[in-house]
């Protein structure tokens, strides 16, 4: 598999799985690098000290990364007691991932017909339970993506748990009374007025 992070073990922050310890693993699409299944599963024993934590594989270049090895890393990584998350936009789906013990998928606004399709294949494919969706709002973006927000709402509110997050550094205007505030409790403000109190918001 060409990988490209192995993180040291941080804090899960979206996502069902918020605030777990976990090691993060990026891939980028292109030739393999000499990294087979065992040889990652060594190097994630030896950043964990060989305590099965969570294991997330972020990004959509794991969808072009050989099949068997994904098949081989999965049986490898619950073999030896961890449990594995995919973090991915949901435009693509393999059948390893029903393998997956959480699969959590963040589209992106602008999604065509065709787009939906496959994000509705990609999350019945994914574990059931163990499937949500995160909807990341830009504040600088934010009528467009709280538009988006509220139509994932809409449609899976009820099927998928799903979360909502913001960047919590970021000050934005505050409606109430126009002065600067923090966007968590500004997107807490946009969730309630549009009803989608289903959901949760992402510190």
């Amino acid at each position: 598999m060409n990988i490209t992070v192995i993180s040291g073990i941080i804090r899960r922050d979206i996502g069902p799985q918020f605030g777990t310890p976990a090691i993060y693993i990026e891939a980028e699409a292109g030739p393999l690098s000499p990294m087979p299944p065992a040889g990652l599963m060594y190097e994630i024993e030896g950043v964990s000290e060989g305590q099965p934590l969570l294991i997330v594989l972020a990004g959509d270049a794991f969808i072009d990364q050989p099949y068997q090895h994904l098949v081989d890393l999965l049986r490898l990584a619950h073999n030896q007691g961890y449990t594995v998350e995919g973090v991915f936009s949901g435009q693509q789906h393999r059948g390893w991932m029903r393998n997956l013990d959480y699969l959590t998928v963040s589209p992106r606004p602008g999604l065509k017909k065709r787009d939906w399709e496959q994000l509705e294949t990609t999350m019945l494919i994914g574990p059931q339970p163990g499937t949500s969706i995160v909807a990341r709002v830009r504040t600088e973006e934010q009528e467009a993506d709280l538009e988006f927000a509220d139509r994932l709402y809409q449609r899976y509110h009820g099927t998928y748990p799903i979360y909502f997050t913001v960047d919590p550094e970021e000050e934005v205007e505050l409606p109430a009374d126009g002065e600067a505030g923090s966007s968590l409790d500004w997107l807490f403000g946009e969730v309630m007025s549009r009803g989608m109190i289903g959901g949760r918001i992402l510190p």
